[in-house]
């Protein structure tokens, strides 16, 4: 038994000094030569996402980390295929990381696609930090993107100026959706990473940064149609009881995929209550 417990902890260091030796250069070469990530995206390269958003993101990424990570970003053309595409090339990791829109109804991320509803928001800044509190108080990391780290979402509402008169109720429905985004990496990507780089990837992301996505993303959209326009009364009616007609239909497609619709929806609500409440 002596013996065997000897030869056992022979092993074990003979393993550590393996490793060591494997790991450690490895961690040195990276921080030697840093580390290359790819963004890419659908928007154009002269967007306010692309200009105002993501350049100063890569900037102060590749500051915090003393030019250790390097990013480039590739605005793609869009080609005709759905922008969910490209989650799935940041799942496999064709990517490293990736912006894109969940289409509405795209039904692969059900819990997530809740904020996709015509929920009431006010601001961008508070309906994002509301979504991504939602993540978290719903644990939609695990249940809907696993394989990917989500670093920001953002959720886009019809504004006035897209919508000035009240379409027929078959077009309303989509007309009212809102529109949700993520901002994704790929967990085996970020996984690879040297702790200090790790850090930095985390203290460029979660709430604070989604907020600021929303904040510079409705700065832009107001000053180019102005502020929203408040409907008349008999519209705000017709909006009200479609609205409801739309959130009650996703409660119940929610309950047939063995989701608690009614308890997403309140949860959505709430958080949107405290986080984005009327000014």
């Amino acid at each position: 038994m002596e013996r065997a417990a000897i030869v056992s902890r022979r092993l074990t260091r003979l393993i550590i000094a393996i490793l060591f030796f494997v790991v450690v250069p490895q961690a040195a070469e990276v921080r030697a030569h840093g580390v290359t990530l790819n963004i890419y995206h659908h928007q154009p390269a002269d967007s306010p996402f692309h200009i105002q958003f993501l350049l100063p993101w890569k900037e102060k990424l590749e500051k915090d980390s003393d030019g250790h990570l390097r990013i480039q970003i590739h605005a793609v053309p869009q080609s005709g295929g759905s922008p969910l595409h490209l989650y799935d090339q940041v799942k496999d990791r064709t990517a490293d990381i990736v912006w894109t829109p969940v289409e509405n109804e795209a039904q692969r991320f059900p819990a997530f696609e809740v904020f996709n509803l015509p929920l009431m928001t006010n601001t961008g800044k508070g309906s994002n930090r509301a979504l991504w509190q939602y993540v978290q108080a719903n644990n939609l990391a695990k249940k809907e993107f696993a394989g990917v780290r989500l670093l920001a979402v953002h959720v886009s509402a019809p504004r006035s100026g897209e919508t000035p008169q009240l379409p027929p109720e078959g077009d309303l429905k989509f007309a009212l959706l809102n529109t949700v985004f993520i901002f994704a990496m790929n967990a085996d990507a970020y996984k690879s990473l040297p702790d200090e780089l790790k850090k930095v990837i985390t203290a460029n992301s979660g709430a604070e940064t989604s907020e600021r996505l929303g904040q510079v993303l409705q700065d832009t959209w107001t000053s180019v149609i102005g502020p929203a326009e408040g409907d008349s009364a008999r519209a705000a009616d017709l909006r009200h009881r479609r609205v409801q007609s739309i959130v009650e239909d996703r409660i119940k497609e929610l309950d047939k995929r063995g989701l608690n619709g009614k308890e997403l929806v309140e949860s959505a609500r709430a958080l949107l209550a405290e986080y984005d409440p009327p000014n």
